[in-house]
């Protein structure tokens, strides 16, 4: 469903909550190992959501990224925005360039309650809430 691009991001975005702080940034090559994703992927994903404003960074031997208090009000949606596209969920599941409300495809208006339900929950679903439920143990978050 998502690119793989917004599974690195996801991840990393969520080890980020589970282990970050102001006080406890982490390195891009650590992220990388935890979430077994390449480094210098995971790098350019954090350059833009840093750019983004939905995590924080700082440079020199005691730099690396982390979240802070505002960083952890991003929604899960607000990631995927910003690596795939704000356009991401209105684009045609068939690839049709002209599929829309008044010109749909053939399963437009099957699909359409589906996706208006994913981005109803990702938008719903903040960083900071994601961490604390994961931490209670009511979500599955392999990624020590």
């Amino acid at each position: 469903m998502f690119s793989n691009s917004s599974k690195y991001a996801l991840n990393a975005m969520l080890y980020l909550a589970q282990h970050s702080s102001e006080s406890n940034k982490i390195n891009v090559a650590h992220i990388s190992e935890a979430i077994a994703a390449p480094a210098p992927y995971i790098s350019k994903l954090l350059q833009e959501l840093t750019r983004r404003k939905l995590v924080s960074s700082t440079k020199g031997p005691r730099g690396g990224f982390y979240l802070s208090e505002e960083n952890r009000k991003g929604t899960l949606l607000d990631i995927v925005e910003i690596v795939e596209g704000e356009d991401r969920f209105d684009s045609c599941v068939l690839g049709f360039k002209t599929c829309n409300p008044d010109n749909p495809c053939v399963i437009h208006h099957s699909i359409a309650s589906y996706k208006n339900k994913i981005i109803q929950e990702l938008r719903s679903k903040s960083l900071n809430q994601l961490s604390k439920e994961i931490i209670k143990g009511h979500f599955e978050f392999p990624i020590k």
